[in-house]
């Protein structure tokens, strides 16, 4: 976690792996090689209002059957309040911004199964005994 500038926040993260099966070598399901992940948060209106943005990355990986699945680049942004009243908060976003088609890969009855698309969300928060 950083804030390079005092006004905004930030945090990355990097996974790198080789998930491999003992013996064999070979490659286990659903185990990308690496993991970019990347957010930042601008806070206004006087520190009640926070504007977000994330990214992550996911390297290829494959399903149960060996079957290759593509790389994915996912964006979310979200805008949350702090404190809008003494009992609520409002927080709304997009999830897949950029409305990347995917797989994940499950290995149950089904091989892999097409991920959300762009989805859109409002959550209210309440508190009623503060």
């Amino acid at each position: 976690r950083a804030a390079p500038l005092r006004w905004l926040e930030t945090d990355a993260s990097l996974v790198v792996q080789k998930a491999a099966e003992a013996g064999s070598g070979a490659r286990l399901p659903n185990s990308p090689a690496r993991i970019h992940k990347g957010r930042f948060s601008i806070p206004f209106a006087g520190r009640r209002v926070f504007a977000s943005g994330a990214f992550q990355y996911i390297s290829p990986r494959v399903t149960g059957l060996g079957i290759p699945l593509r790389r994915v680049f996912l964006a979310d942004t979200t805008l949350s309040t702090v404190r809008l009243s003494a009992s609520y908060d409002l927080v709304g976003g997009v999830r897949n911004l950029l409305n990347w088609q995917y797989h994940h890969p499950v290995d149950y009855s089904m091989d892999r199964i097409l991920a959300n698309g762009r989805t859109f969300f409002v959550k209210l928060i309440w508190r009623p005994l503060e």
